[in-house]
């Protein structure tokens, strides 16, 4: 019986590099971010400000994110929670999720107090990247 098995075997891992049988294929982790100002304020020399990122996964689970952008107008991320800030001046922003991966439906909100010389306002672009 044994010599059967060992058989099968063989003939099962020939025909998988013959024919080039792989395992199931790798999810491709993606996300989006939704940037908003919630509140502004205006102060001695510019203007204050407390903004969220909201992020969502998308159809797979991610186990963590990076969300960046870049301001064009002099605006400065001066507090933070819920995110680590990689480059306050520059708006670039990493998110690391502890424990279980998220699933679809589920994310994390980034939020940050700002200040602006102007009014303040989104960036024009930002990314997510998901792993």
């Amino acid at each position: 019986m044994r010599g059967v098995i060992r058989v099968l075997v063989g003939i099962a891992l020939v025909g998988a590099a013959v024919f080039g049988i792989t395992g199931p294929a790798q999810a491709v982790a993606t996300c989006t971010a939704t940037y908003s100002i919630t509140r502004t304020w205006v102060q001695g020399t510019g203007n204050g400000f407390v903004g969220e990122i909201v992020v969502t996964p998308g159809t797979d689970p991610i186990s963590g994110w990076t969300v960046s952008w870049a301001y064009t107008d002099g605006q400065r991320i001066s507090t933070m929670w819920n995110g680590i800030s990689l480059a306050p001046s520059l708006g670039s922003i990493g998110v690391y999720v502890y424990g279980n991966a998220v699933w679809n439906g589920g994310g994390g909100t980034i939020g940050f107090v700002g200040t602006s010389p102007g009014v303040p306002a989104p960036p024009a672009l930002m990314d997510c990247a998901a792993r």
